[in-house]
C-alpha cells in the first residue's frame, strides 16, 4: 500500500489529545491564577508585556474595537483574505471597510494598494501576516505610522515569528493570535490579545473579566473536533480512507482544488453569536503551558522543511522578508495551472489544497465585490504544500520530487 502524505496535521499528538479528552470532563475550568500564568509565560516567551487570553481572536477583536470607541463610519482597512467574523465585528461597529491588494510575493498588502488606501485617511488596520510569511514590513509598518493608522496586528498564523529581532504582535498597538485547530500553536480555541497601551490594557482586562463562564460542554467538543481531525490525518487513516475520499470530492470539482479545511459561511449575520463571549478556561491554559514548551522544536522542524522546498524547488509564493524569521505556518506555491498541479500530485499519493479562509473582495452580499488581482492570485492559485513538523525526511523528499516532476513535464 502506498502512504499518502496528508495536506496537514494538528499539531498534538494523537495521544495527548485522548489525555486532554479524558481530563476535560472533570478539569477545573475557572482557575484565574492558572489563566494568570499562561499569560505571563507567553510574554516571556514574545519579550512583550503579557496578553490577554480570550475566547476567539473576533472577540479580542470586538474588544479592541470597543475599547477604541472609534466614530461611526470610520474607515479600517482590511485584510483581503481573512476569516469573516472578523468583518461581521468591524461592520457590528459601523465601520467602513477598505480592502487592500495583497503582494504576491509577501501575502501581505502590496505597497502601492496600501499607500492608495491610505489616501482615504482610515482610523485602523488589521494588519494579517499570512501563511506564518513575515512581509515588508519596514516598507508597511511606516506608511501606516506616518497616516496616523491604528495598527492592529493578527499574527495568528506566525505566532513565533519576527521582524528585526521584535515579535510579530507587538509592533503595532494591538496584537492578535489565534490558538484555535490547526494553528501551530493551539489550545484548543482562545486568542492572544497584546496592547501596548496600558489603560487599553485595562480596558481589555475588564472585558475578559465580563464574559460569561466557561461551559464544560463546549471545551469537550473542541476537543473532540481535534481529535477526529487528528485521527483522519494519521498515516494509516489517512491512507485508507481519508485521501480515497479526497480523490473522490476531487473527482467531482473539477474548476477547483479543495480548501483547507472546507468551506466557511459567506452569509451576513444579524447579530453576533453569544457563543462568541464565553470565556477560555483553564484547562486551555493548562495545555497552552504544555504546547509552550515545545514550540520551539515545531517551529524549527516547520522551517528546515520550508527551507529545503525553497532550496530544491523553483516554485514562487510568499518566502519572507531577509530581516524577518519566518515561521511557515504553511509553504504557498503559487500555480497557473492549479487544479492540474493538485491532480498531479494526489497521483503521486500527495494531497494538497488551497486556503480555506475567505476572500473578503467576493462577498458580494456585504457590497465588497472588487477585482484584486494579487488577492485573487494568492487565493484561487496558492498551493499548499504538505509542510507540518511531523513531516519526515522522506515524505519530503517524495514531495520535492513529485513537484520537480511536475514542472518538468509542465
Amino acid at each position: 500500500m502506498k502512504v499518502a502524505i496528508a495536506r496537514g496535521r494538528i499539531s498534538h499528538s494523537i495521544l495527548s489529545e485522548l489525555r486532554d479528552l479524558i481530563q476535560s470532563f472533570y478539569y477545573p475550568l475557572e482557575n484565574k491564577i492558572k489563566v494568570r500564568d499562561f499569560e505571563m509565560k507567553i510574554g516571556e516567551y514574545l519579550n512583550s508585556e503579557p496578553p490577554i487570553f480570550f475566547p476567539f481572536a473576533r472577540t479580542g477583536f470586538f474588544s479592541i474595537l470597543e475599547a477604541l470607541n472609534l466614530p461611526l463610519g470610520s474607515k479600517i482597512l482590511m485584510p483581503t483574505i481573512t476569516i469573516k467574523p472578523l468583518l461581521d465585528v468591524a461592520l457590528h461597529f459601523k465601520l467602513k471597510p477598505i480592502l487592500v491588494d495583497l503582494d504576491v510575493m509577501t501575502g501581505c498588502w502590496d505597497l502601492t494598494s496600501l499607500k492608495r488606501a491610505l489616501k482615504q485617511e482610515p482610523k485602523v488596520a488589521l494588519l494579517t501576516y499570512l501563511f506564518g510569511v513575515v512581509p515588508n514590513l519596514e516598507e508597511i509598518l511606516p506608511a501606516l505610522t506616518e497616516s496616523n493608522v491604528i495598527v492592529i496586528e493578527d499574527f495568528s498564523q506566525a505566532f513565533g515569528a519576527q521582524f528585526a529581532g521584535k515579535s510579530l504582535g507587538t509592533l503595532g498597538h494591538f496584537g492578535i493570535c489565534s490558538t484555535s485547530s490547526t494553528k501551530t500553536f493551539d489550545t484548543y480555541g482562545g486568542a492572544l490579545v497584546f496592547s501596548q497601551d496600558s489603560s487599553h490594557s485595562e480596558y481589555l482586562r475588564n472585558s475578559q473579566q465580563s464574559l460569561k463562564n466557561p461551559r464544560r460542554i463546549t471545551l469537550i467538543q473542541k476537543i473532540v473536533k481535534n481529535l477526529v481531525r487528528n485521527l483522519a490525518t494519521n498515516k494509516l487513516i489517512f491512507s485508507l480512507f481519508t485521501f480515497p475520499v479526497i480523490l473522490l470530492i476531487n473527482s467531482r470539482e473539477k474548476l477547483k482544488v479543495g480548501k483547507f479545511t472546507g468551506n466557511r459561511s459567506l452569509s451576513p449575520i444579524s447579530k453576533l453569536p453569544a457563543e462568541w463571549f464565553e470565556a477560555p478556561s483553564a484547562f486551555q491554559a493548562y495545555v497552552g503551558l504544555r504546547e509552550l514548551s515545545l514550540q520551539d522544536n515545531k517551529d524549527q522542524r516547520r522551517v528546515a522543511i520550508a527551507n529545503r522546498y525553497s532550496e530544491e524547488l523553483h516554485s514562487t509564493g510568499p518566502r519572507g522578508n531577509v530581516l524577518g524569521s519566518s515561521v511557515y505556518w504553511q509553504y504557498i506555491s503559487i500555480e497557473k495551472s492549479p487544479v492540474t498541479f493538485r491532480d498531479f500530485l494526489n497521483h503521486k499519493f500527495i494531497d494538497c489544497a488551497t486556503t480555506s479562509l475567505v476572500k473578503l473582495s467576493d462577498l458580494a452580499d456585504y457590497g465588497l465585490v472588487q477585482e484584486l488581482q494579487g488577492a485573487n492570485a494568492v487565493y484561487e492559485s496558492g498551493v499548499y504544500l504538505p509542510c507540518y513538523h511531523q513531516l519526515t525526511f522522506n515524505e519530503q523528499s517524495r514531495v520535492i520530487q513529485a513537484v520537480k516532476l511536475f514542472y518538468d513535464i509542465e
